[in-house]
């Protein structure tokens, strides 16, 4: 059976941007009919969508990081991806942080004829400044691919139409910082008195 138009894919293959994902999939999932790609190993456990977790399989069993493994199950994971768009013919694809911008191009370029693709940049500086040379010379051309794009500060959004891109074609969308699942009692509990957050855009 077909999805109707007003159907989205969700693909965050490497799992980068798991709690960002989970609200925003959550969110969309009230309007829309929503499959999630992700990796085998996501820890994204978003409600109301269908998951898809068959990116880096192999990889994810055997827990290994062997980058010519990972490049070679990415390849085969986004033709599996793209054979699921003809099947079921989402009006919308919401792009996650892709680890292989040079693969994902091919891919994009084709795909951005039959909907629309918005592209989730998550920080101005592609990979936060920590990709190889590869990765961050190729992101440019990456962004060509798209024309609307997800952003989450107002730095962020200035940058993207510094590029060229239209400010009308960008939705800057804040996300709470909350602990999901984790009260008050457990963290006390627990006694934990250090935290890690994790913040998108500039403070």
């Amino acid at each position: 059976m077909k999805l109707k138009s007003n159907s989205l894919f969700m693909l965050d293959a490497a799992d980068y941007n798991y709690p960002y994902t989970e609200y925003l999939v959550e969110k969309i999932a009230k309007k829309k009919k929503i499959f999630f790609f992700t990796r085998a190993s996501s820890r994204a456990k978003p409600k109301f969508c269908e998951k898809k977790n068959f990116f880096y399989l192999i990889s994810d069993f055997l827990n290994t990081k062997n980058k010519f493994l990972l490049g070679i199950e990415h390849i085969i994971s986004m033709m599996i991806f793209s054979i699921n768009f003809f099947f079921y013919r989402p009006k919308t694809i919401i792009t996650q942080m892709t680890p292989l911008p040079v693969i994902d191009s091919f891919f994009f370029f084709i795909l951005k004829y039959f909907c629309e693709i918005v592209h989730t940049v998550h920080n101005s500086d592609p990979f936060h400044n920590d990709g190889n040379y590869l990765q961050r010379s190729f992101n440019n051309i990456y962004l060509k691919n798209f024309k609307r794009f997800i952003c989450h500060s107002e730095q962020t959004r200035l940058n993207l139409i510094n590029k060229g891109f239209l400010k009308e074609n960008i939705l800057k969308f804040e996300i709470p910082i909350y602990f999901k699942n984790l009260k008050y009692k457990e963290i006390k509990k627990k006694n934990i008195n250090k935290f890690n957050i994790l913040f998108f855009g500039l403070i």
